[in-house]
C-alpha cells in the first residue's frame, strides 16, 4: 500500500501491523506513485477546491460526496464499486466464519 504524506497516516505503524500490509510513503509530488488515490483526489477537487476550509461544507454535502465516490466503478476492483466489493468481502468472511463455527 502506498500512502500519501498526510497527517491522516500519523499512526501508520499501528494499522500496518493490524492489516499485515507492506506499505510505503509516496515521494512528494510523485502523483504516479499513488495511483488510484491521485485519481480519487482529482474527482473530489471538482466539488471541493484544495484551498477550501472544511467547516465551509455541511455534513450532508460531505456524505453525498462519499456516496458518489463509493458508487464509482473502479477497474482495480474488477469493475465493481467499492460498496459492491465490500459487500462481497463481508459475505465471504461471514461464510468462512460460519464454516469455522460449525467445526
Amino acid at each position: 500500500m502506498t500512502t500519501d504524506n498526510d497527517l491522516l497516516f500519523a499512526h501508520h505503524r499501528n494499522w500496518k501491523k493490524s492489516l499485515a500490509l507492506p506499505s510505503t510513503f509516496a515521494i512528494p509530488y510523485h502523483a504516479w506513485e499513488k495511483g488510484e488515490v491521485g485519481k480519487h483526489q482529482c474527482v473530489i477537487r471538482h466539488d471541493i477546491p484544495k484551498e477550501a476550509i472544511s467547516p465551509d461544507y455541511s455534513k450532508h454535502f460531505i456524505k453525498k460526496l462519499e456516496q458518489n465516490s463509493s458508487g464509482r466503478i473502479y477497474d482495480c476492483l474488477n469493475f465493481l464499486t467499492p460498496a459492491e466489493k465490500l459487500a462481497r468481502y463481508r459475505k465471504r468472511k461471514k461464510r468462512a466464519f460460519a464454516r469455522f463455527k460449525l467445526r
